[in-house]
């Protein structure tokens, strides 16, 4: 369920505060510095540097995106937040403040006839420059490795300036690193204060450095799984799946015995992550 809310944090030893909103699909309130930890680069920021936040609170709940967006813009400007340092809120231009005044709401081409100039007047543009013999320069092109190394790390630096590495290569030592402990691609982006979604980020960097990862137990999910399981290391793990194998017992039986997935113990045998695993 979907439950919009405008919220408050704030490190009030230096006097530090955010005031924000979350309206994400299926986002709820509990999910506040728990799974949610603001889209602020600042406040991201400021907690490498002093920690998690004293004063965390929900300010107030909606039924509906748009009054929660309206409500936001409405408590920063009364607070002017822009004239005052002690905000982490900085912006003088409110994002939402156009939210009951866009121009298009509601419209269709059908319906509309300022739309429909707009599409007919950029069909015929496209239509007149392709009849002159325009190509586009890139179609057919493949973009090479080099390239998409190169415009993945600017784009992660830009996204992420809190992270502690000098370059591409720093970060994709400590993502393979880290694999290699047994950590899953969305532990590693969320010890790395990352998105909950960057997973698939961390999954390209170790394709980058020639690992096929695929979907598997680790043992940072087993863990959350059976907290009382026997190995809490992946050395440990990968020791005994090892010698039970030279032993002679099959996968499947290592497996059972240890109640994980076949996967697991395929992956804790192929020493350390095979490149055909």
């Amino acid at each position: 369920m979907n439950i919009p809310y405008t919220y408050l944090i704030g490190w009030s030893k230096c006097n530090k505060w955010y005031y924000g909103v979350r309206y994400s699909k299926h986002c709820h309130p509990v999910d506040l510095w728990v799974k949610y930890f603001t889209s602020s680069k600042a406040v991201k920021n400021l907690r490498l540097t002093n920690g998690d936040p004293d004063v965390i609170e929900i300010r107030r709940t909606f039924t509906n995106t748009k009054d929660a967006k309206r409500w936001e813009d409405k408590v920063l400007a009364r607070l002017k937040v822009y004239k005052k340092d002690y905000w982490l809120n900085q912006s003088t231009n409110y994002s939402f403040r156009s939210v009951d005044r866009s121009w298009n709401e509601g419209m269709t081409k059908d319906t509309s006839v300022k739309l429909k100039q707009v599409g007919i007047s950029i069909s015929t543009a496209w239509m007149q420059k392709i009849k002159n013999g325009y190509k586009s320069p890139n179609k057919g092109k493949k973009r090479s490795i080099e390239f998409r190394k190169e415009n993945s790390w600017i784009q992660i630096k830009k996204g992420n300036p809190h992270l502690p590495f000098n370059s591409h290569q720093e970060f994709i030592d400590y993502c393979v690193q880290e694999y290699f402990k047994g950590l899953g691609v969305c532990t590693i982006s969320a010890n790395l204060n990352l998105s909950s979604s960057s997973g698939n980020m961390i999954k390209k960097q170790l394709e980058y450095a020639g690992l096929a990862v695929t979907p598997n137990q680790t043992i940072s999910k087993i863990l959350k799984r059976m907290p009382d399981f026997r190995f809490k290391d992946y050395n440990s793990f990968s020791t005994f799946c090892l010698d039970e194998l030279k032993n002679g017992k099959k996968l499947t039986n290592i497996a059972k015995s240890l109640n994980v997935s076949y996967d697991a113990v395929k992956k804790a045998t192929c020493n350390y992550h095979n490149l055909n695993l």
